[in-house]
């Protein structure tokens, strides 16, 4: 079995170690999504793994959520492959310079017994023997790491230990040349740091390395958590901070985007029949022609975007979409890629059209390296061409839509470039 699954297959979990295979379970469960059970003794090999199953789901705007060696190996990967967002807890420095106090803050946390059964279990290993009472290996390892520690396990496998000493014999001269670094300006993704404060791995070693080559994570500092925040007896403020975090692909200050499912016909049907929101459309959307336009969007994610359900953060109310699609009518300006919006009656006038289509413009360029977008209205939409200049789209010329009959034939094209 390479991977569980909970729940829907939209994001993919990465254990710990290396070789701490099934050691994310349980937030997995939490989380619903893929646990990723990497059975690779090399990068690549762990790589091409993550690769296969994001495949397999069809996963082309991918969440990575990767803990202690999984968030290596989640940044690792979107050095290679196109990933949405990548969410890094308990991450291990990115330099050897902050390595030094990790290990003694960690028997620190141990009383003399537990130093002297610690250094017998690491003999036992470093010798390739079996270890001699392996829950208690793993109960004083989890102190060691913790703050205050729930007394329960992960649904873990037995730890692979040449898959350990295999991994990190590759990863630490990437480290200690400055490679993992230099790999890093190739991330387009959205970065996500989720760290404890009791964690021993050094907090300033993760976040000021990735500032260092430009990359601009986001981070929570967590207290009264150590590195698994899922196993703290203070996890609370962790599950509220990971739940929001890997359910949308990105945000902006207010909103959140995901993708559509169908659990949110209801909604996107009193959109498509109100009457205001549907002024400048040929005509209001029935149930079932609602449904339709609401399968077809999210059949239209396997192309690598798509429109995109809008929450507010703050209430986790659905408002509309606003992202990106591409026209299947001929005109000289297709094929192209157009930013469109769509936002119930009752949120308008509250600047969320504009904030979030700047969100999805950054993403088009900056994910997704797209280098035009164009959007287009009828003539009559002025609010919709308020928005368009507001986020920076120029005017470009009037056409006539071939789908479009009546008063609203005469359409309005703007551009706007990377």
């Amino acid at each position: 079995m390479r991977y569980r699954i909970y729940d829907k297959p939209d994001k993919i979990i990465l254990h710990g170690g290396p070789g701490a295979i099934g050691s994310v379970s349980h937030l997995a469960k939490s989380l619903g999504g893929i646990e990723l059970l990497n059975y690779g003794k090399t990068i690549e090999a762990q790589l091409k793994e993550i690769k296969e199953v994001a495949d397999e789901f069809h996963l082309k705007e991918l969440i990575l959520i990767g803990h202690s060696w999984g968030a290596w190996l989640a940044y690792m990967y979107a050095c290679k492959y196109p990933v949405s967002k990548i969410i890094l807890i308990g991450c291990g420095s990115f330099k050897e310079a902050y390595l030094s106090d990790m290990n003694q803050t960690r028997m620190n946390r141990l009383t003399k017994a537990e130093q002297d059964q610690v250094a017998l279990f690491f003999d036992q290993l470093g010798k390739g023997q079996p270890l001699s009472d392996k829950k208690l290996f793993g109960k004083l390892m989890a102190k060691m790491d913790s703050y205050d520690l729930i007394d329960y396990e992960d649904e873990s496998l037995p730890f692979d230990m040449e898959g350990h000493q295999s991994l990190m014999g590759e990863f630490r001269p990437l480290r200690k040349s400055g490679r993992i670094l230099e790999m890093g300006k190739k991330i387009t993704a959205e970065i996500v740091i989720i760290h404890g404060q009791a964690d021993p791995h050094a907090f300033e070693g993760v976040m000021e390395p990735l500032k260092e080559i430009g990359l601009k994570p986001r981070a929570y500092y967590l207290d009264k958590c150590g590195h698994t925040p899922w196993h703290e007896k203070e996890s609370a403020k962790f599950f509220k901070i990971i739940k929001e975090e890997s359910k949308y692909l990105f945000q902006s200050e207010r909103l959140g985007f995901r993708h559509f499912n169908l659990s949110d016909e209801a909604s996107f049907l009193v959109m498509n029949s109100d009457k205001e929101v549907m002024r400048y459309f040929p005509n209001m959307l029935d149930e079932k022609s609602s449904k339709a336009f609401l399968e077809r969007i999210i059949d239209k994610y396997q192309a690598g975007y798509g429109l995109y359900a809008v929450e507010v953060k703050a209430s986790g109310e659905l408002i509309g979409f606003i992202g990106l699609s591409s026209p299947k009518f001929e005109m000289d300006f297709t094929p192209c890629v157009e930013i469109g919006w769509r936002l119930m009656s009752h949120h308008w006038r509250k600047g969320y059209a504009k904030e979030g289509a700047k969100r999805v413009l950054d993403y088009a360029f900056n994910h997704l390296n797209l280098k035009e977008i164009v959007s287009f209205t009828s003539e009559n939409n002025t609010p919709s061409i308020g928005v368009m200049k507001s986020i920076g789209m120029t005017y470009s010329r009037d056409f006539d839509h071939p789908n479009v009959e009546g008063p609203l034939k005469k359409h309005v094209l703007y551009k706007i470039s990377k």
